[in-house]
Parts: structure tokens; C-alpha cells; sequence
């Protein structure tokens, strides 16, 4: 299935789908999901970010799968339950990113639903997130998820960060949604398999301009690599990310 997709929306692929697809290959069920307001994450008090906002619950009675199996380090600190929300989460942004580019793709579409965008992208550069940059993004996400099952190790760029962000948040609303209880879990996988919170900039409005460093939140802080131009850009010199990425 997702070979097919991909073939309908990579207008000139570069490598063959298994170089994408490689880092999990799941089944996935059709649920209707969205993100009810609530508390943000603690480490996110610093900066007041506003938690996503959705559309409806996340629903999960038509998968029937076995959770995906994730790196050691991580499964440990983790619940069965806990193991199954991120699992979920995975599955169902790896639908909303797939829905989103082959309604990019198809120019009949009156209008889009952003399942993806319009919940965990800054809503700051909407105009940016075309058919390109949506798909960049999903390379990040079957990078990011491939470290998760395999070997982990901190993003190597924004929109591996960004991706991992949405992984994260919206396994706590998996969680809280299927359970009815909520969990410190996944704030805690945040503080250790992130190097910095840079990124949540993004989503406080009162830090709107902090990717210019002409601005004075810019020039002062000197967080870089914050604006969507240099979101697949290595944060390291000679730190490598997906061919795809480039």
C-alpha cells in the first residue's frame, strides 16, 4: 500500500520506496483522531507553548495489529499500554502525512484538511508547507521511527525534531484517550532523547521572529536553524541526514 501511495505523490524519485520505507513497515488502520486541548508537557512551561489543538478522538478500534517494537532503551521506560499509544501514534501521523501529500498532489482538491500541518507544524509558516516540504517530512518520520525501533540517537535536524515532537505529543493523547489516565512517560522521553527544546520556539506566539536575526529575539537568543528554510539542514558540520532530505 505504501509503495502504491508513494508512487502516486514522489513526482521524480530519487531511490527506490524500500530506501524509504525500510524503518517500519506497518499496516494502517483508518482512524478518525484528533487532539483535545490540555496541559502542555512540563519541560514546555519555560517557553508557555500552547498544546496541539485537533479535529477529533483518536480512535483506534479497526487496528488490530500487534504494537511496533521499539529500541531497549526506550521499551524499558515504557508501559505495555504506554508501548501501544506510541505504537498508535505512529501509525495513524504516518496516515495523516500520506493524506495530506496525495491531497497536495491531486489539484482537483477544492480544499485540504492539513491532518498533519494544520496539528503539529507551526501554524507561523502554513504558506511553507507545500507538497515538497511535507514529503521531506515524512522521510523524517520513517527516519526518526526507524531510530526508535533500531538504535536511537537525537535528531540531526529540525525536521527530524519536529517529527519526533509530533510522535511524542500524540501518543499522549493515544494514551490519555484509550486509557482515560495520563502519564509522565513521554515528558520524560522528550527530556532524554532530545538534545534541546529550540524547536518549541516555533509554537509560542510570543516568540513570533526568533528565526530572524535581525529581530531582536533573534540576534539576542542565537537559536538557529529555526525558520522552515533550514529545517532538513544538519545542525552539525558533517553530520549527515537523508539523501532525501538534500
Amino acid at each position: 500500500m505504501l509503495s502504491h501511495i508513494w508512487d502516486r505523490i514522489w513526482d521524480k524519485p530519487v531511490f527506490a520506496i524500500a530506501d524509504v520505507s525500510r524503518h517500519f513497515s506497518v499496516v494502517r488502520p483508518s482512524p478518525t483522531c484528533s487532539i483535545p486541548d490540555r496541559p502542555v508537557a512540563r519541560h514546555r512551561g519555560r517557553l508557555g507553548a500552547p498544546a496541539c489543538r485537533g479535529l477529533a478522538r483518536c480512535d483506534n478500534r479497526s487496528a488490530t495489529l500487534a504494537p511496533m517494537d521499539f529500541v531497549g532503551s526506550i521499551s524499558r521506560r515504557l508501559s505495555s499500554a504506554e508501548r501501544e499509544a506510541l505504537s498508535n501514534a505512529v501509525e495513524q501521523l504516518d496516515d495523516f502525512l500520506l493524506s495530506e501529500l496525495v491531497e497536495l498532489h491531486d489539484e482537483t482538491k477544492p480544499k485540504r484538511t492539513r491532518l498533519f500541518s494544520g496539528q503539529f507544524l507551526p501554524s507561523r509558516y502554513t504558506d511553507f508547507y507545500d507538497f515538497a516540504m511535507l514529503r521531506r517530512l515524512y522521510v523524517c518520520l520513517t527516519v526518526v521511527v526507524g531510530r526508535l525501533q533500531d538504535q536511537w540517537e537525537p535528531p540531526r535536524c529540525r525536521g527530524e525534531e519536529l517529527v519526533l515532537r509530533a510522535v511524542l505529543e500524540h501518543s499522549e493523547t493515544c494514551l490519555e484517550e484509550e486509557t482515560n489516565e495520563s502519564t509522565d512517560a513521554f515528558a520524560d522521553l522528550r527530556d532524554r532523547l532530545f538534545n534541546d527544546f529550540d524547536h518549541e520556539y516555533l509554537f509560542d506566539p510570543a516568540f513570533d521572529g526568533i528565526d530572524d536575526p535581525t529581530t531582536d529575539e533573534g540576534s539576542q537568543l542565537g537559536v538557529h536553524a529555526l525558520h522552515p528554510s533550514a529545517w532538513f539542514t544538519p545542525f552539525r558540520p558533517g553530520s549527515l541526514v537523508h539523501p532525501m532530505l538534500s
